[in-house]
């Protein structure tokens, strides 16, 4: 990683961190705002893959899967945004196949680094198997409890766990492996 690339990772964790805290401290706006963030961000990633298609993927192999990405993740953002008001259930769903989702490829590639004698790969699959346990709780609170609110203390504290993870590391010194 660049020193860039430290600095951002770093103050997105802090974001991160942030936001977690005011969906805490105002749990009732907390779905609508969750759902409007996550419209944001899917929005802002569709546009990025739209822009790298079109100053580079487009004639590059395999480049139209940088298009179709961006067009699929513009136009979730822009619906999510367009329903944040009904689709609380939604999100409820959403989080718990996210985190079942980023615990999966964490715990897959954990699995990878440890093969390869990475000493890091623990930290990963800590965090793929957090990621799957909250999941778990999502579910378990949702339609087990019947409480869909309880989904956004999960949801907050996994933002908060994964503000942590990324300023351990942006503050990690990486290694640089020179070929001679």
């Amino acid at each position: 990683m660049t020193r860039t690339e430290h600095i951002v990772n770093f103050f997105r964790g802090i974001m991160s961190i942030l936001l977690a805290l005011v969906l805490f401290f105002f749990p009732g706006d907390g779905l609508p705002f969750v759902l409007k963030l996550l419209s944001v961000s899917l929005s802002i990633r569709g546009l990025r893959s739209l822009v790298y298609y079109l100053s580079m993927a487009r004639f590059a192999v395999g480049g139209k899967i940088m298009l179709y990405q961006g067009i699929f993740l513009l136009d979730l953002g822009v619906s999510i945004w367009a329903l944040a008001e009904t689709l609380s259930i939604y999100l409820v769903i959403y989080v718990a196949v996210m985190n079942v989702f980023s615990g999966l490829v964490a715990i897959l590639r954990a699995r990878e680094s440890s093969k390869t004698g990475s000493p890091h790969w623990r930290l990963a699959a800590a965090y793929g198997i957090t990621s799957i346990l909250m999941a778990a709780a999502i579910v378990i609170s949702c339609f087990g409890l019947g409480r869909p609110g309880l989904a956004l203390y999960v949801y907050a504290v996994g933002m908060i766990y994964s503000g942590l993870l990324q300023i351990i590391g942006a503050t990690r010194k990486t290694a640089i492996i020179y070929i001679q």
